[in-house]
């Protein structure tokens, strides 16, 4: 099981502060670096069948086909990868849990893969 754990800092801002794989560090600066409160951006970019890439401050979104592809879009590897791959379903859901945290913000944030289920869980 791949993780990826972020924490709450004196001023109340989430931080990635311990993960196992770099690909589940994307979704974490992903998260804390551009969606914050503001994910409904994201959503619709994701649910636009026209549009295929966006960068925002840390993160390179690509869809191929039914799935999103983040990563560091200042990566130094000619690709710019690695990157996570998930559903665009996925990311939305992602997203819906990663607004309801920044609403009732939990003091850790701990976000697992196993079997490419990506899942994420507030500690109160």
């Amino acid at each position: 099981m791949e993780f990826v754990k972020l924490k709450k800092d004196e001023k109340g801002y989430f931080f990635p502060h311990d993960s196992s794989s770099i690909e589940l560090s994307h979704i974490a600066f992903f998260l804390t670096d551009d969606a914050g409160h503001h994910s409904n951006s994201f959503k619709e970019w994701a649910l636009n069948p026209d549009v295929d890439f966006t960068a925002s401050n840390y993160a390179r979104l690509l869809k191929e086909e039914n799935y999103i592809l983040i990563g560091d879009q200042y990566s130094e590897e000619p690709d710019l990868g690695p990157y996570l791959k998930i559903t665009i379903e996925e990311f939305i859901k992602i997203l819906d849990q990663w607004e309801q945290f920044c609403k009732n913000p939990p003091n850790e944030v701990l976000i697992t893969r196993e079997n490419n289920e990506i899942k994420m869980e507030g500690k109160y």
